[in-house]
């Protein structure tokens, strides 16, 4: 049960029910925050010269959007947050893996 990997909210939710995990209640949205997500998401990724993992990207907007804090990390508010940086920098990618230092460590980790 534990190695399923869930790649939409539809996933996430079915998983947690699953695993008997009590999701927060949320709002729909509108939309908009979601586009306004992505290009905070963007732009820092850009800023910082770091990658954005390509199959997360969606779903980790989607998420955030759906939350309005971290899906991965519930005590961070926003994203990206200020351990994002450290973390890669340190560690080559952040807590959610979203952010990478560059591709090639993102392949070389994948595909081990």
């Amino acid at each position: 049960m534990l190695d399923k990997k869930a790649r939409t909210m539809k996933d996430l939710k079915a998983l947690s029910k699953d695993l008997g995990i009590t999701l927060p209640e949320v709002k729909k949205s509108t939309g908009e925050p979601s586009r306004q997500q992505m290009i905070r998401l963007l732009e820092y990724a850009t800023e910082n010269g770091f990658v954005i993992h390509p199959m997360g990207y969606q779903y980790y907007v989607d998420g955030f959007n759906e939350f309005r804090h971290c899906p991965c990390d519930a005590t961070r508010p926003a994203c990206p947050c200020k351990e994002a940086n450290d973390e890669v920098r340190t560690k080559g990618k952040c807590k959610c893996q979203l952010f990478w230092l560059n591709y090639e460590r993102y392949v070389k980790e994948k595909l081990s």
